[in-house]
């Protein structure tokens, strides 16, 4: 074989507009069918270095070859075909999204070939691509490839639709662990105090997929999962940490199985992965659900022998996320962007349904529902997207990771299931999973299957009414003697632009309270108007619910006899549909149709439902009113009016606040005290349960063992506000500490400061500090603009520090500093000074369109409900 000399003279960079390029998906006309990457590592370090091999086959003869690469100061490329190499120049053309090129002096034959490029880099900030950061003194690395952070790791495809296998060779100094997707085969010497990792081939993967994680790691082996009736052997699991913090790893490891067998169980496949490592990274927002290596915010997996029932409900729920990801998104992958919302929807909505079926005191029914109605306030925004949004261009990617594609396509996908039934809904999930395996596929492939399970071919166009187009539909129902009138049209809030005109064809179940049963009836509504006939034989109608079973994706609207026999029945109405009674008049409230005494009224009525979502839901949109809305004597008064709806619940389950004392409670009663504590002690600033909280603060400084973990946010936030001598400089040393939730309750604690010299002190000397994770950092920020004390010098502060504040995240998620002043101000002339600085940081970004159009959307839609609910604000003062 002929072997000629690599010549690579530049990695250039120019401006877009240059020339054409690839700008979203790439062609295929070269086909990725292998990769191996060789990387040489050391955390202590600012750069990285590596080559990639990639075999390819050409589809036609060509000089050039699209790609993507971002950051990459590339040394060498070539082409190897059959006896020949070829010189190649790399050249990055989109230096914001990471578009490349290859070039051959000489025409380059179709068919197979090997590209060869050797490169540096720096390392990623934060969860960026390969990402370095520093855990007390020492360094560590964590990869986040995901959506297009893989392209600044490593040249390559960086395109979804692309999946192979991934050989992964890690050079790291002596005494470092390495851990990657596939199985360690060998490790020896690479060079004085260096070590040689090599890790087997993967099963096919995209680029987005691939993982590693390099430091002075602690390892904990955890017992294989049992082999299971779908003929696999047992999967070895660990749990992976920063050094010190392994025997936290304790639980995850011994629950695991659990929530991997409950999965097998239900997609009819067994784990498609040789081993399972589960990874806690102190700087990971969230978690991502690399293939045989998933990597977790460290709150979510060191649980220590205290770790509170929210904290153990975050790992039930997130970890049946990432798990259900093995499956759906790893084993099956969305061929595009546009479909990344059924990849992320499906396990939002499995992973509620695995963490409810295993731990249903921790994690109830309602989530589905509660998630999704957190998505229609986004949905209710003239500036929106559809779930299933066409994607053109890279810069598009990130607007698809949102409430949208999460909650709502959850709650789209819950609705599906509650009208088809839910065996048909596993086995379309089943048949359109096991035609696909190790492969990709869209969302019209999935639709296919589950119209195929159900044999009803209409489920298809009642999906897409609902993915491919924006907006919240609204039901209004009008009851008569015999029959149920029903009319959609589109949520609108006051203020709103949205035009009418749409239909959605909605699956919409009703649930009629008679006085000897309750009947279901399920209509598919294809038109703007429809009419349900009044089931016989329950007896006397007492109430009806027009979202049975909470289960639909829309809100409704009652005439005004039926509102009220419903509300009569909330506090004994199932969960999910007292939360979406709860819901409705929270729309009502934001559409001008409700007052502010009928949601006050409410939330005094189902403060005594039995479920905690639903008895506090009003509470937490009253303080939301309070902190936005009003000046601060009505402000004052609206906290009382919340104060005295909650306090008698918690003086019934009493303000516990040791760990000793709060030990044989159930995980119901302690979560209920911890929400109720933040409502009437913080929010509805209840004097005597706010001195017992201001005590407790104190007495947890010399013994920091006595309060309850799972309170400590709600204590310290007192303990903040009250001026507790030693209390802020406590929280801001465990902002650094190794305690993960210590430092996620003490960002909460501090972001509530309302003491103008402290906020300033946080802004100066924390927020800033790399020390701090960026997640810490950021909910101190948003928390000070949420707060009206500290609104203003806080926005201020914000526009002068954008330039660092951006530096402090990765690439792709600069653009959310923009949505924070989105849930801070309610007035015109803000939500113009928004938009211009959104303006100018959207032109600097690159991105963060959509994101800065909904923050001043929330801004105005805030501004014009307040001047139609200010009478009624006045009336607060009025006595």
């Amino acid at each position: 074989m002929i072997r000629l000399t690599a010549v690579l003279l530049v990695c250039a960079a120019f401006t877009a507009g240059a020339e054409e390029y690839p700008h979203g998906q790439l062609s295929r006309d070269v086909v990725p069918q292998r990769y191996a990457l060789a990387l040489d590592i050391d955390p202590r370090r600012t750069t990285f270095s590596g080559t990639a091999d990639i075999d390819v086959v050409i589809g036609q003869p060509t000089q050039r070859i699209w790609l993507h690469g971002r950051g990459l100061r590339v040394s060498a490329a070539t082409l190897s075909a059959g006896d020949a190499t070829l010189p190649l120049t790399y050249t990055e053309v989109d230096t914001v999204n990471g578009v490349a090129r290859l070039d051959s002096a000489t025409r380059i034959a179709a068919g197979p070939a090997t590209l060869h490029l050797a490169y540096e880099a720096d390392f990623g900030r934060g969860m960026s691509g390969i990402g370095r950061l520093l855990a007390g003194d020492e360094a560590y690395v964590f990869t986040q490839m995901e959506p297009i952070d893989a392209r600044a790791a490593f040249p390559g495809f960086d395109d979804p639709q692309f999946k192979t296998p991934f050989e992964v060779t890690v050079v790291a100094p002596e005494g470092d662990f390495v851990v990657s997707n596939a199985r360690l085969v060998s490790r020896g010497p690479a060079g004085k105090g260096l070590v040689r990792h090599r890790f087997a081939p993967t099963l096919p993967l995209p680029t987005y997929l691939v993982a590693f994680a390099v430091g002075p790691l602690a390892v904990a082996e955890g017992q294989p999962i049992a082999a299971h009736e779908l003929e696999r052997p047992p999967i070895p699991q660990r749990g992976i940490a920063t050094r010190g913090q392994g025997s936290k790893l304790t639980y995850v490891l011994e629950h695991t199985p659990a929530i991997v067998t409950a999965l097998e169980d239900y997609f009819g496949i067994a784990y498609p992965y040789p081993k399972l490592d589960q990874i806690a990274s102190p700087d990971m927002p969230g978690a991502m659900e690399n293939a045989g290596a998933v990597i977790y915010g460290d709150s979510l997996l060191l649980l220590g022998a205290d770790a509170p029932p929210a904290q153990l409900r975050g790992f039930y729920e997130v970890a049946a996320h990432e798990l259900a990801h093995q499956w759906f998104g790893d084993l099956v992958t969305p061929r595009w962007w546009d479909d990344i919302w059924l990849n992320e929807a499906f396990a939002s909505w499995m992973g509620a349904k695995i963490a409810h079926q295993l731990r249903p005191d921790l994690s109830p029914a309602t989530t589905i529902t509660d998630d999704a109605l957190l998505a229609m306030v986004t949905d209710s925004q003239q500036a929106g997207r559809p779930i299933r949004q066409p994607i053109s261009d890279n810069s598009q990617i990130t607007t698809a990771f949102d409430d949208i594609t999460y909650k709502k396509g959850g709650g789209v996908l819950s609705m599906i299931e509650s009208y088809i039934g839910p065996e048909k809904f596993r086995d379309g999930v089943r048949l359109h999973l096991g035609r696909h395996l190790h492969g990709s596929a869209t969302a019209d492939d999935f639709f296919a299957a589950m119209a195929e399970a159900a044999k009803d071919p209409a489920i298809i166009d009642a999906f897409r009414s609902f993915v491919e187009q924006p907006g919240l539909p609204l039901v209004t129902v009008e009851r008569h003697a015999n029959a149920l009138s029903l009319a959609q049209s589109r949520y609108a809030p006051t203020g709103s632009t949205i035009a009418q005109g749409q239909l959605w064809k909605i699956p919409l179940c009703v649930n009629f309270y008679g006085e000897r049963a309750t009947a279901k009836r399920c209509t598919l509504m294809r038109g703007r108007h429809a009419t349900m006939g009044l089931p016989q034989g329950i007896g006397a109608i007492d109430a009806v619910m027009p979202n049975a079973g909470g289960a639909g994706y829309y809100r409704f609207a009652l005439d005004e006899a039926s509102a009220a026999a419903l509300l009569a029945r909330g506090t004994s109405l199932p969960d999910s549909e007292a939360l979406v009674l709860a819901d409705s008049i929270k729309g009502g409230f934001a559409s001008g149709n409700v007052i502010l005494d009928t949601l006050l009224d409410a939330m005094a009525s189902l403060a005594s439902h039995p479920s905690r979502q639903v008895s506090t839901s009003l509470g937490l949109e009253a303080h939301d009113i309070a902190n936005r809305m009003l000046d601060d004597a009505q402000r004052q008064v609206l906290e009382r009016r919340i104060g005295a709806a909650y306090g008698p619940q918690l003086a019934k389950l009493g303000v516990v606040l040791d760990a000793a004392g709060n030990a044989g409670d159930s995980a119901e009663t302690r979560l209920l005290r911890r929400a109720l504590l933040f409502l009437v002690g913080v929010a509805g600033r209840d004097a005597d349960v706010r001195a017992q909280l201001a005590a407790a603060a104190a007495k947890s400084l010399q013994d920091p063992a006595w309060l309850d973990s799972g309170l400590r946010d709600r204590v310290w936030t007192v303990g903040v506000q009250e001026k507790v001598p030693g209390v802020v400089d406590a929280l801001v040393k465990a902002l650094t500490g190794d305690d993960s939730l210590a430092r996620e309750q003490a960002a909460f604690a501090l972001g509530l400061a309302d003491d103008a010299d402290v906020a300033e002190r946080l802004r100066s000397e924390v927020i800033l500090d790399t020390r701090v994770p960026a997640s810490q950092a950021m909910t101190i920020l948003a928390f000070q603009l949420a707060q009206p004390v500290t609104r203003a010098a806080a926005w201020q502060w914000m526009q002068q520090s954008a330039g660092p504040l951006g530096e402090r995240l990765p690439q792709f998620a600069r653009q959310f500093l923009l949505q924070l002043p989105a849930q801070a101000f309610c007035d015109r002339q803000s939500a113009a000074d928004v938009k211009a600085f959104a303006e100018r940081k959207v032109k600097e970004y690159g991105q963060g369109e959509l994101v800065a159009a909904r923050a001043v959307e929330s801004i105005e839609l805030c501004a014009a409900s307040k001047a139609q609910h200010t009478a009624e604000f006045v009336a607060l003062t009025a006595d």
